[in-house]
């Protein structure tokens, strides 16, 4: 049981850093898409 505990506990730091990557990815797009839209 505690090896499944620490496991889940990494999956949800991962998961964390997922949405992270996710979020800066959006902004990123949102960013690009705007400068396309000047040109």
């Amino acid at each position: 049981k505690k090896a499944s505990l620490e496991n889940s506990r990494k999956e949800a730091a991962a998961y964390k850093q997922r949405l992270e990557q996710l979020k800066k990815e959006e902004k990123i797009a949102r960013s690009t898409k705007k400068q396309s839209h000047m040109e």
